[in-house]
């Protein structure tokens, strides 16, 4: 169980059945479908090719009496031409929910049980109630697959089907939720970074308290349900990123206020760490960020301040550094980024002098 998304681009054709799945195989039949394409129909049962690369479908399939035939229940999403341009298929499998996601945006909800009169209920089971188990619902260990498969018989591609044709994975991720519980973290070795890996600690209290660095180049991000400290240990390298939020939903509770104690070193402020993240032009004083959104290219104007004590940090939305600028040689930066993706990054700009960072949202369309 988990969180498993892909970012992906896929064919057009008739007869083209690209799929991005999960499969448990024997000795149970056991697969979820995050989306499958294929030709489409319309209303008459003849095939419709205005459908192609927009229709989707997601699927549950379960042998749930062992008897070798599989059951099965999909639900049908119909979108834009995702052939034209990537998007983010997701799929999040808890205990007792599967959730499907395109671009962020929910299309579809499974659950596990149900109450007599049909309604649903997540993750909220009375011990006392009474319930009905979907037994359709997929529910052992399974294996990533994504694939590009052609049909057969009347589905087959056709004259006008272009070969070669691919379907273009930009990346893979699979998630697992971490215990939700107090995290005190005492000697650096019991949350060690990892170069290849998105760093992250959640925990209803999170404390820090021992010498732990972030070093140039990595990343952590802290996510605490109450509070967050951070002791006079903690610091974070020139080039690195870091940041620390206060999520009252990720375990269910009301806000507290995130705190530190002598945030040190390179990167430090001694202000609430939660950042706010702006998607308009920003203007503080007399620094200016244009224009935003943009097409890749954009300007840093520092107006009348010292732009020589600011370093200029940025990173996508997982937090992979992008670029970095540590000796700024004007009051005018000017920063391209038309080589990446099109979407959102984020722009940090830290002061050198009290040790404050501004962290801004910079959208490339």
């Amino acid at each position: 169980m988990g969180k498993y998304e892909a970012r992906i681009k896929i064919a057009k054709g008739k007869g083209f059945w690209p799929a991005f799945w999960m499969y448990g195989g024997d000795p149970v039949y056991n697969e979820i479908d995050v989306f499958e394409f294929w030709n489409q129909d319309d209303v008459w049962g003849n095939y419709d090719p205005s459908k192609l690369s927009k229709v989707h479908n997601m699927t549950i399939h379960f042998d749930f009496d062992g008897d070798g035939n599989k059951s099965m229940c999909h639900t049908k999403y119909t979108g834009v031409d995702f052939s034209q341009d990537f998007h983010v298929f997701t799929l999040i499998w808890e205990k007792n929910k599967i959730e499907w996601y395109v671009d962020g945006s929910l299309k579809r909800t499974d659950y596990r049980y149900y109450t007599i009169l049909g309604q649903t209920t997540g993750c909220t089971i009375n011990a006392w109630g009474q319930y009905i188990l979907n037994k359709i619902y997929t529910r052992d260990p399974m294996h990533i697959i994504l694939n590009f498969a052609i049909q057969s018989g009347s589905d087959s591609p056709e004259s006008s089907t272009v070969f070669p044709s691919q379907m273009e994975v930009d990346w893979v991720r699979y998630y697992q939720r971490n215990p939700c519980q107090d995290v005190n973290i005492t000697d650096a070795s019991q949350y060690p970074l990892d170069n290849q890996l998105y760093n992250v600690i959640v925990g209803e209290d999170v404390n820090i308290n021992c010498n732990y660095t972030i070093p140039s180049g990595q990343q952590l991000d802290i996510v605490a349900k109450n509070s967050i400290t951070l002791g006079p240990g903690f610091s974070a390298e020139l080039g690195s990123t870091f940041s620390a939020r206060i999520e009252p939903t990720v375990c269910g509770s009301s806000l507290k206020s995130a705190s530190v104690d002598n945030f040190q070193d390179t990167i430090s402020t001694n202000k609430d760490i939660e950042t706010q993240i702006t998607d308009k032009t920003f203007s503080n004083e007399d620094i200016q960020i244009f224009p935003n959104p943009n097409e890749g290219s954009f300007i840093v104007d520092f107006g009348s301040k010292n732009y020589q004590i600011y370093n200029i940090v940025i990173t996508d939305i997982e937090g992979k550094l992008i670029k970095s600028f540590k000796e700024l040689n004007s009051s005018t930066i000017n920063i391209d980024l038309s080589d990446n993706t099109k979407g959102v990054y984020v722009l940090y700009l830290l002061n050198n002098q009290d040790k404050n960072i501004t962290t801004h949202k910079i959208i490339l369309q």
